[in-house]
């Protein structure tokens, strides 16, 4: 079996208390991981040092970082913090951040840079909106988007680096995207990589993220080129996301 992630990301939602419980939830109902399942866990900011005690075989992330290690920048958080609460990994360049926050493809590089420097694993998302699909510009969009954090970029003493295909038009919409669609855009995304970062070997892993649950996540993974999953909203209740962990372990 290929390595396969999932990574749950809780977004702005679960309270400190909530937050606990779901983790501590899914942490004693979950079976032996086989080694080649690795699970995530990304909960908000202030539920990352409450969160991180509760986990045993599942690995702590966070939801975004700054790109620099400490200074005048009220309200962000350094990778340095991330990593003193138990941070090992960090969702970077998420679509609603570029969206709400207009997070440029500058800013985003410069957060996978000190990632990098911090040895915290990124997971950076990429993905189109429906227009770009509609226009016929997806696959330079999103090309656009991988080649900017690639660029002059080396890989250090991290072990992966995790694209995350995030096709905006399906994130929450509960409309998954077809799956030969998705290995397509994967491959895509591994290409651009390649051309950028030379003898990355098996060190970039694609993971799809946009309305994923128990009843297609199989039909995902089972495409060569997707490895994993990034979850939103069915990874906020530990049943249904426990129920994806089932049906990728069947």
């Amino acid at each position: 079996m290929k390595p396969i992630t999932l990574i749950a990301n809780w977004k702005m939602n679960l309270s400190l208390a909530e937050s606990v419980r779901l983790a501590e939830d899914i942490e004693r109902r979950l079976p032996n991981l086989p080694e080649w399942l690795r699970i995530m866990l990304a909960p908000s900011f202030t539920a990352l040092p409450s969160v991180h005690p509760q986990l045993r075989q599942c690995v702590l992330a966070a939801q975004d970082m700054f790109w620099e290690r400490k200074g005048a920048y009220t309200g962000e958080i350094s990778s340095e913090m991330l990593g003193g609460v138990g941070c090992t990994a960090v969702i970077l360049g998420h679509s609603e951040r570029r969206q709400y926050l207009q997070e440029t493809h500058e800013m985003i590089r410069l957060k996978v840079r000190a990632a990098i420097a911090a040895h915290i694993t990124p997971v950076v998302c990429v993905g189109e909106t429906a227009e770009e699909r509609a226009e016929g510009k997806h696959e330079f969009v999103v090309m656009d988007q991988v080649a900017s954090v690639c660029t002059g970029l080396h890989l250090g003493g991290i072990n992966t680096l995790f694209f995350a295909y995030e096709p905006v038009w399906a994130i929450g919409t509960g409309k998954a995207v077809e799956p030969r669609v998705v290995e397509h855009m994967h491959q895509v995304i591994l290409h651009t990589v390649r051309e950028h970062i030379a003898s990355v070997g098996d060190r970039i892993v694609v993971l799809y993220g946009g309305s994923v649950d128990a009843t297609n996540v199989k039909s995902f993974i089972s495409e060569e080129h997707v490895s994993g999953c990034l979850i939103g909203g069915a990874s906020q209740r530990a049943e249904s996301f426990l129920d994806i962990v089932d049906a990728v372990s069947l």
